[in-house]
């Protein structure tokens, strides 16, 4: 068991997301291995493609909001979670995004390192995600590994 990622807003084209989320998609389906989906967006501010001018900046909301409603379409019921990656969208987005097809709040490792060297600033609290999730109808749980719920985040 796993889960997959796509990092997108870089210098893709829409094209290439869609074959991306398709050949996920086609791995689930020989598989029955991918637990959530996690489509990350590019934080460009300390990386080459940025400095070269490859990269303009972030990819703007209305993309993140695109990528992950196509996700939710092409993956349907075969991959049940799809991540609002707080960390590289912001907490608002993110909660954009849970209404628009992701169904978890991906970000609460530990010690997370490379967004923040790409130049992530995002700090949460489990308070925070909790409003957040309450904001889009939904209840927060703290999972395990294997998405097992350990517990449920602001349940007052």
């Amino acid at each position: 068991m796993s889960n997959a990622t796509m990092l997108y807003g870089h210098i893709e084209k829409p094209r290439h997301i869609v074959e991306h989320i398709f050949a996920i998609k086609e791995v689930q389906e020989r598989t029955h291995g991918i637990l959530l989906f996690i489509p990350i967006k590019f934080v460009p501010w300390n990386t080459k493609l940025y400095r070269d001018g490859l990269v303009k900046g972030p990819a703007p909301t209305e993309y993140d909001v695109k990528v992950v409603a196509i996700s939710r379409l092409i993956l349907g019921d075969s991959i049940k979670r799809i991540g609002a990656y707080w960390i590289s969208t912001g907490k608002r987005l993110a909660s954009t995004l849970l209404m628009a097809g992701a169904n978890d709040l991906v970000g609460t490792m530990i010690n997370e390192q490379v967004l923040k060297q790409a130049g992530s600033r995002e700090s949460v609290t489990l308070g925070e995600l909790a409003h957040i999730a309450r904001e889009a109808g939904l209840r927060l749980f703290l999972r395990d590994t294997f998405h097992r719920i350990l517990t449920e985040v602001g349940n007052a």
